[in-house]
């Protein structure tokens, strides 16, 4: 399964391509893959995100704002820090803590891992729709604005896993220590739980494969892996002036207009 969804959406060389077919497919699907072929992997890739829009830095990047994801001696196992150990890290919105998390996540292995350390990704439209088929009730409720918390103590965010921005809807996730649900909503978080383990496919990448995610519409993790792995990550904003009128973050909705609507007159009653 895993294999598909890179062969769906591979671009191949990417840096050949024009950046509006990338914004177009990354819209349209919130993922593209890509294979580099280069020698230097940490520069072509802060050429893509150049390309892309504005490279957002991150406190674990360096000065090209690109983060080497591999095992640091000492981390320990809290929210933020897991990347940088061999263990699991369940899927997840980088950055979900932020106001705004960033809309691109670019990530490129450098060094595959001997045994386990597969990309996991979920598409949460995907996850969306099948849960209104099961619980027609969970995507109003986890709206619900205060329905979720992110952050780590001293440094927490309320909002919610579903939100709606200019028609389109952006998921805001984890599952780890970094996100707690109200109580409100527990029966709802719990569900919606067992579909985003249930629909996580995974990816083995070679040297020189990556993907660019949606942030604000996939998730993104790994399986735990023995030895050294190393994956170089970027992080952008789009630049609203290179997508040439292209809707970009999060994913449409059939239902998200008369859920506005309904929402709206229910605040004006």
């Amino acid at each position: 399964m895993g294999r598909g969804v890179f062969e769906a959406h591979h671009m191949g060389d990417i840096l050949s391509r024009d950046p509006e077919d990338v914004f177009r497919t990354i819209s349209t699907f919130g993922i593209v893959t890509f294979s580099l072929r280069g020698d230097n992997l940490r520069e072509e890739l802060s050429c893509l995100g150049a390309a892309l829009g504005r490279v957002r830095p991150h406190p674990h990047s360096d000065a090209d704002g690109a983060t080497t994801i591999a095992p640091r001696p000492g981390t320990d196992l809290r929210a933020g820090q897991l990347g940088f150990s061999r263990e699991h890290l369940p899927p997840h919105t980088d950055a979900s803590a932020m106001e705004f998390p960033p809309d691109l996540l670019l990530n490129v292995c450098a060094t595959p891992a001997a045994r386990g350390g597969e990309a996991l990704l979920v598409d949460m439209r995907a996850v969306l729709a099948r849960a209104l088929q099961l619980h027609p009730g969970m995507f109003e409720r986890l709206l619900t604005p205060g329905s979720a918390i992110f952050g780590t103590p001293g440094h927490t965010r309320a909002g919610s896993v579903f939100e709606l921005c200019d028609g389109r809807v952006h998921v805001r996730f984890r599952q780890d220590d970094g996100m707690f649900f109200n109580a409100n909503v527990l029966a709802e978080a719990t569900a919606l739980l067992g579909l985003v383990d249930a629909m996580t496919v995974q990816l083995h990448l070679k040297r020189g494969q990556g993907y660019i995610v949606d942030n604000h519409w996939w998730l993104h993790g790994r399986t735990r892996f023995d030895g050294p792995r190393e994956v170089i990550r970027i992080l952008a904003d789009v630049a609203s002036e290179r997508a040439d009128g292209v809707p970009m973050g999060g994913f449409p909705w059939q239902g998200v207009s008369a859920l506005r609507d309904q929402r709206q007159a229910g605040a004006a009653g």
